[in-house]
């Protein structure tokens, strides 16, 4: 059965206190996980002079175990403690990360260490983002939806902010290992915050009515091929991943070594877009009640596609302006994107595979991302740099053409919410 929503209600979010709380929990590791993320490449281009490829492939590999631990921890979602899931994992995340600054001090850092921390990053992603979403309609009604997706991306958005900020100070006055100690430290307070969390929470099940993992991941995909919203959901991710990844493998490459921008201010560019995507994220549930969930969808794909194209256009002149405006968009279009994408699918799918759906979902459009990874690095080391960024940007592009199916979309009973 479904959790009921919790008669007390936080005021000052307008949503469930339960809801709530783990919102604040998820948000502490999220801000570690975007610090490793903009932490790992620097350290291995600057400290380990790693190639573009073994850049690109560090980076994949990140992702290749975020895709692997969707499809596995989808298939439970609807029936496991998802509380007590995600307690393990920040306890498995603070001594992964401690890996790398405990074998720097050693003296004997390599890329296999940093990329122990980035199978870290990706599962404990996987974990908490198939969770916290397969709790959304467990703790809330559908009017409330938009609303928790909101404050969901809300959390990723100011993570953005924090997390490359934090990481491009500190590597001004520190190195790059040490860095990742802050990364360990908010696993074990995203630990504290959980433990105040009722253990018994589930997703939209866990009753022994629920279908075994098998049984509910073959409805997952079944209902994904019957319904033309997540196909539309599928093909716009996993193209948007796919070209985003080719252009994030060769990202750093080009931005320390092409056109010589410090870690310090692509920090600073990256956390002038997460703050902008902060304060967008706050207003989105308006717009997906005003125009609709479809057309809203729609308007983040174009942002999000026509934005791809400034990081090639920074190879050409003005570098730091075009990263700077490409952080912009990027950060508002994805966090815009990505409330009415959950909307979109929570709308589309029935309440007893809410997890199965968005875990086979998740899984399938991040494990595109190692591809991209890989072509990215084999692009740019061979053809160079900026002939792989025009091809990210060239794929990324599809995401636009693939979002139209879906404009008009706008179910009759959130008409009149609007």
């Amino acid at each position: 059965m479904f959790l009921q929503r919790q008669p007390h209600r936080d005021k000052s979010a307008e949503l469930p206190a339960t809801f709530c709380r783990m919102r604040r929990a998820s948000f502490i590791t999220l801000a570690g996980s975007q610090l490793t993320a903009f932490v790992l490449p620097t350290i291995s281009i600057i400290l380990l002079k790693a190639t573009p490829f073994e850049a690109a492939a560090l980076v994949g590999a990140e992702h290749g175990s975020s895709a692997i631990s969707s499809f596995a921890f989808g298939r439970a979602a609807d029936r496991v403690n998802l509380v007590r899931s995600m307690r393990i994992v920040a306890v498995t995340g603070a001594i992964g990360i401690s890996v790398v600054p405990v074998s720097y001090a050693a003296g004997f850092l390599s890329l296999s260490c940093l990329l122990v921390a980035g199978l870290v990053v990706g599962i404990s992603a996987a974990v908490f983002d198939v969770a916290s979403q397969t709790l959304v309609p467990s703790l809330t009604l559908p009017p409330d939806w938009p609303t928790a997706n909101t404050r969901l991306q809300v959390n990723r958005s100011a993570a953005m902010l924090l997390g490359p900020a934090i990481g491009g100070i500190s590597l001004y006055f520190t190195n790059g290992p040490a860095v990742l100690g802050i990364d360990a430290l908010s696993y074990l307070i995203c630990l504290a915050l959980l433990m105040a969390l009722p253990s018994q929470l589930h997703g939209a099940g866990g009753s022994s009515e629920r279908p075994e993992s098998g049984a509910g991941r073959r409805a997952a995909v079944r209902c994904i091929m019957a319904n033309p919203v997540l196909r539309t959901l599928l093909l716009t991710t996993v193209t948007m991943n796919v070209g985003g990844a080719i252009l994030g493998g060769l990202y750093f490459s080009s931005a320390y070594r092409l056109v010589g921008i410090s870690p310090t201010r692509l920090g600073f560019a990256a956390a002038i877009g997460a703050s902008l995507a902060v304060f967008v994220s706050r207003r989105t549930d308006r717009a997906l009640l005003r125009f609709g969930p479809g057309l809203t969808f729609l308007t983040a794909s174009c942002l999000i596609g026509l934005s791809y194209w400034l990081i090639p256009l920074s190879t050409i002149a003005a570098p730091f302006v075009f990263l700077l405006v490409y952080e912009a968009g990027f950060s508002t279009g994805a966090s815009v994107y990505s409330i009415a994408q959950a909307t979109l699918r929570q709308i589309s799918t029935p309440m007893e595979i809410q997890g199965a759906v968005f875990g086979t979902l998740r899984g399938v459009s991040v494990a595109s991302i190692p591809v991209g990874y890989v072509v990215g690095g084999l692009v740019g080391s061979r053809l160079g740099i900026a002939n792989g960024l025009v091809l990210g940007a060239l794929v990324g592009t599809l995401t636009i053409i693939f979002a139209l199916s879906v404009r008009n979309y706008y179910p009759a009973p959130w008409r009149s919410l609007a």
